[in-house]
């Protein structure tokens, strides 16, 4: 997933994230699972003002940049 740059800091991302778990909620789906650039600090709060919690990091793991991937988990309650 991803929000053009010109379009960024409008909650765009934030809504399409929110919407795509509610969908995988109704679905029945338990779990949700992404992972991210550790130097995205804007997305990186913003997975973790949703819920999401760090599980591990894979270091050097993006080629070009060789900056770490922090992999983060979401448990879906059926609310």
């Amino acid at each position: 997933m991803a929000v053009d740059a010109r379009c960024r800091r409008r909650g765009i991302g934030e809504r399409l994230l929110r919407d795509t778990l509610e969908q995988a909620r109704v679905r029945g789906i338990t779990s949700a699972h992404l992972e991210v650039a550790s130097s995205n600090r804007a997305a990186i709060e913003l997975y973790r003002k949703l819920g999401f919690q760090q599980s591990y990091v894979r270091k050097n793991y993006y080629a070009e940049s060789r900056d770490d991937a922090v992999v983060m988990r979401l448990e879906l309650s059926k609310e």
